[in-house]
């Protein structure tokens, strides 16, 4: 079995003493995991940067199996934004998304098309917060969980200070100032405050308008719950490291734009910070802003995703029951019930 295709690499962590394995977003064949031999080598180390973008051929003797790659570098996307933390932390949250939510050899091409979008755009310094929530946006839509066009809700709830989304009916509501009886609270549980980003969304405009960084977060805040409750939690998973890294960079800014006028809100953030209150993360600090290579000596935790990846990311639990070849031979399980 082989086919040749462009595809996005979304991650490379070491196995074995010299191998790689890789798991690619593919254009026609969705995503897959496989071997790179001599994919720890230095020589190596600039190709498999994540959201590097590949001609890889993928070939093995049964389709069951996990074969291995070949690849040859078409674009780095990765090295054009390795001087800016935040959109490399943006790009790393993209692609662990991918490689958790999307099941495993199931063609997407329409996430292949959006993430090349996203990518391209991520080179600028200015719009960039405003296309990776507009990629988030479209990622929901991809996996079948749509928000539905605010246009005409909007005009019923656009006169309260505050419009509602409501996890259960997935429609705008407004305040439920005066239910106050039986069940108020359970309601109040099951609702959203819409992000102001999204409020301000066109039904026919993909981005709307550019996001400051305290409506960065708090979209970041409601996508995150939305992708909790749809897609993570039906697969008994969580939200990727890289995800929450990036939500955690902008968490600061989000509850620092909620303090009043601008001269509180300076004090206020004096205050905090002399009393030792987490803010942003600085670039030095930041787990994401070291080169993009790290992500190949260090694995992520997102390994747990891919039913493949997870029979062989594991060479210690698995040396004592069965040898390494019989882990890569391995059947395909489902890929998201599993």
């Amino acid at each position: 079995m082989e086919w040749t295709d462009n595809a996005f690499l979304l991650s490379c962590r070491p196995f074995g003493e010299t191998v790689a394995i890789a798991q690619v977003l593919s254009r026609h064949h969705g995503r897959y995991a496989g071997l790179i031999h001599g994919g720890q080598s230095r020589s190596k180390q600039g190709l498999l940067q994540p959201g590097n973008l590949l001609e890889v051929r993928w070939k093995a003797r049964l389709q069951e199996q996990l074969g291995h790659f070949v690849c040859e570098l078409q674009t780095a996307y990765g090295a054009r934004i390795l001087n800016d933390p935040d959109r490399l932390a943006a790009m790393t949250s993209a692609l662990a998304l991918l490689e958790v939510a999307l099941a495993e050899r199931e063609p997407h091409e329409d996430c292949y098309q959006r993430l090349q979008i996203f990518l391209e755009d991520l080179a600028s310094p200015d719009a960039w917060l405003n296309c990776y929530l507009a990629w988030e946006y479209d990622l929901l839509s991809s996996l079948g969980y749509g928000l539905p066009s605010f246009a005409s809700e909007l005009r019923v709830t656009r006169s309260n200070s505050q419009t509602l989304f409501d996890l259960h009916t997935w429609k705008l509501s407004k305040p439920a100032l005066d239910s106050m009886g039986s069940g108020a609270e359970e309601r109040n549980g099951q609702q959203l405050a819409l992000p102001s980003w999204l409020a301000d969304k066109d039904s026919g405009d993909r981005y709307g308008r550019n996001p400051t960084p305290a409506e960065f977060g708090e979209a970041l805040d409601f996508f995150a719950t939305l992708l909790r409750l749809r897609v993570f939690h039906p697969m008994e998973r969580e939200l990727p490291p890289a995800r929450q890294r990036l939500a955690a960079r902008f968490a600061g800014s989000s509850k620092g734009a909620s303090k009043g006028t601008s001269r509180g809100a300076a004090k206020e953030s004096s205050r905090e910070s002399s009393a030792g209150v987490s803010t942003m993360p600085s670039a030095e600090s930041s787990p994401v802003s070291s080169p993009v290579s790290s992500s190949v000596s260090s694995p992520e935790s997102s390994s747990a995703s891919s039913p493949v990846s997870s029979a062989v990311s594991s060479p210690e639990s698995s040396s004592a029951s069965s040898p390494v070849s019989s882990s890569v031979s391995s059947p395909v399980s489902s890929p998201v019930s599993s």
